[in-house]
This record gives structure tokens, sequence and C-alpha cells, in this order.
């Protein structure tokens, strides 16, 4: 639901006593043929401008339309009242039309408001992304709030030009204030919104997934949501589910970020001086710019039948992925049918997986594209794998093309390809990693300073840049 938030009936202009002043003549007039307005008078009478102006318009359909495109969403409504609110509306659908020229890739309506109410709470489902203007989107906002479970599910963002606050829609509940009964998940999702804000898309879809998991289990959640847990305790619990999902030791998950931050030439140079075989060969990027590191979860397929054509759910496994893993999937390379898609990319953002790799094809290309998550695979093809293939197990060591791979070993991916670390050795690997680009740094900035390459790569020790360049002093 995303609303206006400084125009509409709530742009402040509202008149009770219509000849008090200059505008309030002018209001009178424009109301008093009304019969209503002439059996009460001016001093009688009160007016609310409802102000709408393409400024405002084209910033929220547009803010809309992209966030509908971020998030694989194929539908943005407009909720407003177009048979009562004649030209205000028409304004509206006149900014719509134009701005949803730029967006081919997203449907898009503008229904009336009490419609859009009640299908939110008969079939919440229809919708995608609902915009309106500030006392529409204002109600609606709460509405939703209602049919999600509650104001204590309830996140928001305040998304300004030139900065943006987040508070649960709730805001700070003085009247619970002390009981210790508050329901913590609108804040830890009003958390992760902040972090998807702030370009930190990963620890956000891992805090919501542990949130969803807590949530959905049901049994450490606070009396609203039909449990008995204190905030604290409900809190406590996201932060286990948290943990559940990454490496045992806080030192293995401060290698997982650093490995994230590190490109995977500098990797391979680290794992290279190491003797380590780690790249997964053929296996490429197929969303442009993503960069990621997580734990491997394994995953294998077999061939079926071709005669048998029943359902496999092969891809249930999804289901018990924890967040921060990095999902590897082997089916031999084959492009004779697909093991990802959109649904799956849907699925795995919400439960905070970091990433993708498959041994095989990919399909749906486009929308992964628009959701940003790291996606590699060896091919794309559009083939089904429904009934051509089905899942042999998880958690199993791969390997793949010479390349090991075991549940517990750290993936690190980018523009170049998929390596493959192991759990061990990670710690050293990044050691080494983080030493050769600021080795690298360091010869490209001297170059940059007018010292010859082969001066500078002598200087800085380029044949063996994982052992770190020396100290400045010795130019």
């Amino acid at each position: 639901m995303i609303r206006e938030n400084t125009e509409g009936l709530y742009a402040g202009l509202d008149f009770h006593g219509l000849h008090s002043d200059t505008l309030g003549e002018g209001l009178w007039e424009a109301v008093r043929e009304h019969p209503n307005a002439a059996r009460s008078g001016p001093e009688g009478s009160s007016v609310t401008l409802r102000l709408q102006t393409s400024f405002g318009i084209d910033r929220l359909l547009r803010y809309g339309f992209a966030y509908a495109r971020a998030h694989g969403h194929g539908r943005l409504t407009l909720a407003d009242k177009p048979n009562v609110l004649r030209h205000s509306s028409n304004h509206l659908r006149e900014r719509l039309e134009e701005i949803a020229a730029d967006f081919p890739d997203v449907e898009s309506e503008i229904l009336n408001v009490d419609a859009v109410a009640l299908w939110m709470v008969r079939r919440p489902e229809r919708f995608g992304v609902v915009v309106a203007e500030n006392m529409f989107g204002d109600i609606l906002s709460d509405l939703g709030a209602g049919v999600m479970g509650g104001l204590g599910l309830a996140s928001s963002g305040n998304i300004g030009d030139h900065g943006s606050y987040f508070e649960p829609v709730h805001g700070s509940a003085p009247g619970m204030a002390g009981q210790g009964r508050a329901n913590p998940t609108a804040m830890l999702l009003t958390v992760a919104q902040l972090l998807d804000h702030l370009e930190l898309p990963l620890p956000a879809a891992e805090l919501r997934a542990a949130v969803h998991a807590v949530v959905r289990a049901g049994s450490t959640v606070t009396y609203d949501l039909g449990g008995t847990a204190s905030t604290s305790a409900a809190a406590a619990a996201v932060r286990r589910q948290l943990s559940s999902g990454a490496p045992e030791s806080g030192d293995a998950t401060d290698v997982v970020e650093r490995l994230s931050r590190l490109d995977t030439a500098s990797v391979s140079d680290a794992l290279d001086s190491m003797s380590l075989r780690g790249v997964l060969p053929g296996v490429s990027a197929r969303v442009p710019g993503a960069r990621t590191a997580g734990v491997a979860y394994t995953v294998s397929y077999r061939p079926v039948d071709p005669a048998d054509t029943s359902f496999r759910n092969a891809a249930n496994y999804l289901d018990e992925v924890p967040p921060g893993s990095f999902v590897v999937v082997d089916n031999g390379g084959s492009t004779e049918c697909t093991n990802w898609g959109s649904l799956l990319t849907a699925l795995a953002r919400s439960r905070g997986v970091r990433g993708t790799a498959v041994h095989g094809s990919a399909r749906d290309i486009a929308e992964v594209r628009g959701t940003g998550y790291p996606l590699f695979s060896t091919a794309v093809s559009m083939v089904s794998g429904k009934n051509r293939v089905e899942l042999a197990g998880t958690g199993q060591e791969l390997d793949i093309h010479g390349t090991r791979v075991r549940p517990g070993d750290i993936v690190v991916a980018d523009d170049n390809g998929v390596l493959v670390v192991p759990a061990e050795h990670a710690a050293e690997v990044a050691d080494r990693a983080e030493r050769v680009e600021r080795t690298e740094s360091a010869i490209s900035e001297a170059v940059s300073g007018g010292l010859r390459l082969d001066q500078a790569r002598a200087a800085f020790g380029y044949a063996r840049p994982w052992d770190g360049p020396p100290a400045r002093t010795s130019l």
C-alpha cells in the first residue's frame, strides 16, 4: 500500500465560516447554491479542498510502478473514486495513463476505493501494489493491517526527496508501555523495510524470513496472534531463528560477510595460492551487478521416465532452506529442462536465501532480473522440469566438473561467476583475498601517480599479492 502523504484532503485546506477571509468568501460563492449551504449560511458551512498536483501524483505513481517492478508484482491498482470525484479523479487517470507507458511490464488499473476495500477483505491476493491519495491510502493501509493480522504486524516507511523515516504503523504504542505484551513483529519488519531502503536487501530478507518463520510456527507469539509470549520472548525467538540459518561460529558469519564484499577474481587468486579448486565451470551470472555470498545448501536432481507425466514436486525442498543459504542445484548441466524460475525466486527472497547457482538451466530471466536476486546458471531455457526430473536429495556433497560443493561451504558469486570456498579454509581465503585487493589498489594508485607498471608491480609484490603490499615508504 503506497499513499501520497503531502496532498489530498490532508493538505490542510480546511475551512469553517465561509466569509471570514478572502478565501472563505470565494468558497462561499462556490457552494452557496447547494440547498444545504443555502439553509445553513456561511457561518454554518465548512469546506475541505482535495489538493492534487501533477508533481505529487507523478511522484506517487512512479514510485509505485518502480516498487511493483522491483518486487515482482505484475499489477498496480490506483484506488480512488472516479465515479464521484470526476475531475480530480480524471486528473489521476490522465497521469496514470501517461506514466504507465514507461512501465509496460506492469499492468495498471483504476478502481473505486470502496470496491478495493471490499476485495482487500474478500480476495487480498487479487492485488499487487495499491496506490492512493492521502486519505484513501490512510484508510486502506489500516484495513490492510487488519487483513494481515493487526497493527502488531504492520510496518511503514515515509519516503521523502531528501530524507526518510520508518516506524511501525502503530507508532510508539504508549498505551502498552510497561506491560511486556506488545508484539515486536511490526518493529522488526520496519527494520527490514529500512534495510531495503538502505540497499541492504540480503540482511533485510534474512530478518523478514526469520520473522515469518516464528509467526508461522506460532509457538512463541504474543497474545494478539493467539499466543502467550512476552515482547522479549517473541523477539528472542526471531533472534534464534536468525542464528539457526547462519554458521554456528560468530567468526564464520563474519567471514561470509567479508567474502560477500570481495571480487571473485580476488577470491580465486586466494584459492589458487592455497592450491584449492573452487570455480563452478560454465555457471554464469544471469542478473548483472549481483554480488553475494552464502552458506551452501546443496540440491541434486535426477531424470525420470518421460512416459511418467506425474508432477514430482521437485522444488519443494525450498521450504526447508534456512536464511543465509546459497542454493547450489546440480542437474548435471542439463539444458533439457529448467530447475529455477520466478516462483522459486520469490520464495527464496522471502526466506532470506542469498543466491542460487544452477548446474543446469534457469528460466523467467527478465522477471528474476527485475527482483535483483543473484541467480547463476549454466544455461537459459523455457522447458519445464515438472515431469522431467525429480529430487535426488539435499544436503549431499556435489561434484561439479571436479569442484566439490559440500553443505556448509561458502559460495561467493558475482558477474565473474561462482566460487566455492571450503568452510575450513574460509577465514584464510578471506584474509588472502583482502590482501590481494589491497595490493592491486596500491599498484593502481602508484601507476596513477606516475610510476611505471613494472615498477609498481615489483614494489608491491604483484607476484604474490596475497602476502600483502609492503609499506609505502619502500617507494
